[in-house]
């Protein structure tokens, strides 16, 4: 069929539409792709960015549409994976349809009511959603009438779903969709390795066709390597400036988004934005909407822009410090140029780390060759499970037979047993989520608020982490807080540190010296793949063969070559371990990827543990780190990897898994996914309760082992691992006992915290002063009941209404101001009360005698009536009051929670 002739096949006013808008010719994707979807066969779509899929989708649904006479009813849901894309397909969409006489409305979770009110009462043609509202729209009654004149269901991103629990919950709705409604599926995704896969999961068991456009050219990737933040930040300005039109700036991690757009504003004005997840809807849509109209000159974003959202003119992608993953590099680059003919232009600059320039040059190079990883869907995701059978159950009465049958169909659970169906309806008739009786089930009240307020996506936050008296020096995932406890050290900004305590979810600490785990240094960052570790490790191994291949000038190899030189000999490689000690700590430089050194690191803490009593351990794509209690010997640091070999070591991992922190917090997760807990009300120290709890109850339950599997899924390769040690035999393993280069990288601090400098005593001393005396405090006086106000440092402590001595302080405390109002107009005092009164009387009576050191003591966090006194008398017999009052709040920090 040649370009025109998909062209003739679209209805004739469909036509009229497109040569309005001065389309001739369609790109390579749409003269495939439309004469597939209108003889009606399910389709995947498959393209690079910018290629036109979405209007290789929307073109030939469109025709059929208008060839069937189809207005006045629901008939296409176009599901998308973000709310940014659903925005901007609602935009695109729009205006297409609207030319042809059909209405485009948009569902998603922040949709007003009134609007959702309105698409009830009268839907459109096309509606816009997302994965979590299609599972709200299946319980809404009115829509579910709406529902069943589907014709069309196009997913976008289906890429970006199919690794993901969102992704398996998708395949579970499409499902029970098709129970009320029949109609043509259509996935939209960039090019995948596993296409057999992405086709079973878009279609279950029905035919897919799938559509690939193999005339676009590869994308235009170099690496440009700056050493340091400030460096690379340099650059980034540099090609701001220098490349004509608007660049898109991707960095990993929402902090780093922020700190760089901070950056840029100040250097180069106010035409610089930044997009990520964290912002308001408003400042999100404000963001996006100048991206399409060119108002832009650079825009720093996360992930938040990385799918098909429409960018307008965006001449050139960079990618700040490693993607970590072909196919995010891939989607990122082509952003730029987004246009079928044009080829998409990128840099990556690197220089964060030397092994992760290495990573950042191998990924380039995989992009541009098309070397992407393979997708992995989930298999029997139990809490999705669970989450949609409640569903079904609010839908109608059901026999859970029918549902076991429904579920089946979608492929992530095709090989679902009927035992672990069994276990999870009685997890949730258990727990009251369902309702059974005579062979058949409803969702009960407590079933309906879990489903309509819970989703796959659990968020953990990130705790801020401050010195004692100075300044926050970074963050840790909640995870890793959870089981802190006073006294613990852990490392940050490459110094150990103390807990003092937890004070209102903040971590306070001191600096320490001593051995301690280091935090979670990988976080939630994307696992770096197996194939790539070890090509960075080809990489180094056969360097001067192979560096003419990546897309590097003649500078940028020379930096290479100088990190690979300067690693160290012998250097590890793809085909050679290299295991160095000092003292107590040793590095295993192994080229393992991500998952599989997560694996090893359990494994290898599991042996150690058996001989010297206890260890940590922490890993990155390419070293496990082992921290022991004592000094060891290199030739023992290698004994217990070869030993490895004598172990069963998928038992093993799986045992060290399910005592792990990353297992409890995983299963908290879980359990809020499947309505045991409710995640949005805990604080960290009711997380702390559940775990010494709940997690206890279900460890050894269905909900143990989703949590079991769902880490076998995104965190340790275990099949890896075994392959790994399997052919250990064949491979150089080396150790030696001084640290080279490569492992001195490794031992450094992954969160790229600026230096701190800690306080010395006097100017915490200072410090705690000024934060006491400028505090506010309420004054009460007990005699004729007059208050006033001020700061601790000046505020009278003297009625100046009776002139009386006999004064009560108040921080905010409304049950003690209220008492000593009582106590000044002689009111008979009750019950609780009495006790409060004693603490505004011992108060008093502090003031009279200490003056305004009382009040500086009782201004401290968690320092009352009884503790100031104490801290006062310490005072008068030769300590220092602020030395005394810094004693107090950090017992009231460390003791808080007992309290």
């Amino acid at each position: 069929m040649g370009r025109r002739d998909a062209v003739r096949t679209l209805n004739e006013r469909l036509r009229e539409v497109l040569k309005r808008r001065g389309i001739k010719e369609l790109t390579p994707i749409q003269q495939i792709s439309i004469p597939t979807i209108l003889r009606g066969f399910h389709t995947l779509i498959m393209a690079p960015t910018g290629s036109g899929k979405t209007e290789a989708a929307l073109l030939p649904v469109a025709s059929k549409m208008l060839d069937e006479g189809v207005f006045g009813k629901l008939t296409v849901l176009y599901i998308t994976p973000l709310r940014a894309l659903n925005r901007d397909i609602g935009i695109r969409a729009l205006s297409l349809f609207r030319e042809i006489g059909m209405n485009v409305d948009v569902w998603h979770g922040d949709t007003p009511q009134s609007r959702r009110k309105r698409i009830m009462e009268q839907p459109p043609e096309v509606l816009v959603t997302t994965p979590e509202s299609l599972n709200i729209l299946l319980v809404n009654r009115k829509m579910r009438k709406h529902l069943r004149s589907v014709k069309y269901v196009i997913i976008d991103e289906l890429h970006e779903l199919m690794e993901s629990k969102r992704g398996a919950e998708l395949t579970v709705a499409l499902e029970r969709l098709s129970l009320i409604a029949r109609f043509q599926r259509i996935g939209i995704s960039a090019t995948i390795s596993n296409v057999e896969v992405a086709k079973r999961f878009l279609g279950g068991p029905r035919y897919v066709v799938e559509v690939l456009d193999k005339s676009r050219k590869a994308p235009e990737i170099d690496v440009v390597i700056e050493e340091g933040f400030e460096n690379m930040l340099k650059k980034v300005e540099e090609m701001i400036v220098n490349i004509d039109g608007a660049l898109l700036i991707f960095t990993n991690t929402r902090d780093t988004a922020e700190q760089i757009g901070k950056a840029l504003k100040e250097k180069l004005g106010d035409k610089v934005f930044v997009h990520h997840g964290s912002l308001s809807k408003s400042e999100r849509e404000k963001v996006e909407k100048l991206i399409r109209s060119g108002k832009t000159k650079a825009v720093v974003a996360t992930s938040s822009l990385e799918l098909g959202i429409d960018v307008g003119s965006i001449t050139h992608v960079i990618q700040f410090a490693s993607p970590r993953r072909v196919t995010r590099l891939v989607q990122r680059i082509g952003r730029a140029k987004h246009d079928p003919r044009q080829r998409p232009k990128g840099t990556v600059i690197s220089g964060l780390k030397p092994y992760e320039v290495l990573e950042a040059v191998v990924i380039a190079r995989r992009a541009i060759k098309g070397d992407l990883e393979e997708l992995r869907p989930y298999s029997n995701p139990l809490d999705v499970l669970a989450h949609q059978l409640v569903g079904m159950f609010m839908e109608e009465e059901r026999d859970p037979k029918e549902c076991y049958r429904v579920v089946q169909r979608a492929y992530p659970f095709w090989n679902l047993s009927l035992e672990e169906f069994e276990e999870i309806m009685n997890l949730l008739s258990s727990i009251r989520l369902i309702e059974c009786k005579e062979g058949r089930c409803r969702a009960t009240r407590k079933g309906e608020i879990y489903y309509r307020t819970t989703g796959m996506i659990v968020e953990s936050k990130r705790v801020p982490v401050k010195v004692y008296g100075g300044e926050v020096i970074g963050t840790l995932d909640e995870e890793f807080v959870v089981e802190l406890n006073p006294s613990d050290r852990f490392i940050l900004g490459g110094r150990i540190w103390k807990v003092v305590g937890l004070d209102e979810d903040v971590v306070i600490v001191e600096k320490d010296e001593g051995i301690g785990p280091p935090p979670a240094w990988e976080g939630d960052l994307i696992p770096v793949d197996f194939k790539v570790a070890r090509e960075v490790g080809a990489l180094k191994r056969m360097v001067e063969k192979m560096i003419d291949n990546y897309p590097l000038d003649d500078r940028n190899k020379r930096k290479v070559l100088d990190i690979i030189k300067e690693s160290g000999e012998p250097r590890a490689t793809d085909k050679r371990i290299v295991i160095e000690v000092e003292g107590n700590t040793i590095v295993y430089n192994i080229h393992g990827g991500s998952n599989i050194n997560n694996a090893l690191g359990y494994a290898l803490s599991y042996i150690a543990r058996l001989r010297y009593g206890s260890s940590s351990f922490n890993t990155t794509p390419y070293h496990v780190i082992l921290i022991l209690p004592k000094v060891i010997t290199a030739d023992e640091a290698k004994d217990i990897l070869l030993s490895l070999k004598n172990f069963n070591l998928k038992r093993l991992v799986m045992e060290e898994v399910k005592k792990s922190r990353l297992f409890k917090w995983r299963m908290i997760k879980v359990m809020v996914r499947m309505g045991i807990i409710n995640r949005k009300r805990l604080t960290v120290d009711e997380l702390r309760k559940i775990e010494k709890g709940l997690l206890r109850v279900y460890r050894d339950s269905v909900v143990g082992n989703e949590t079991l599997r769902e880490i076998l899924h995104d965190k340790v390769d275990i099949d890896g691992l075994l392959k790994l040690i399997e052919g250990i035999e064949s491979m150089e393993v080396i150790s030696r006992a001084k640290f080279s280069n490569q492992s001195l990288w490794a031992l450094e601090n992954e969160s790229k915290v600026k230096e701190v400098s800690v306080s010395p005593s006097s100017t915490i001393l200072n410090v705690v002063r000024r934060r006491l005396e400028n505090r506010e405090v309420k004054m009460i006086c007990m005699m004729c009941g007059y208050q006033w106000s001020g700061k601790v440092r000046d505020v009278g402590l003297k009625c100046p209404k009776c002139q009386a001595g006999f004064v009560a302080p108040s921080f905010n405390e409304e049950m003690l101001e209220k008492v000593a109002l009582k106590i000044a107009r002689n009111e008979k005092i009750k019950g609780e009360e009495k006790r409060t009164a004693k603490e505004v009387r011992e108060r008093a009576n502090l003031l009279m005698v200490y003056g305004r050191d009382a009040l500086l003591a009782l201004a401290a966090r968690g320092v009352g009536a009884q503790t100031a006194k104490r801290v006062l008398a310490a005072s008068r017999t030769g300590s220092d009051l602020l030395t005394e009052i810094i004693k107090a709040e950090k017992t009231f920090i460390r003791t808080k929670r007992y309290w």
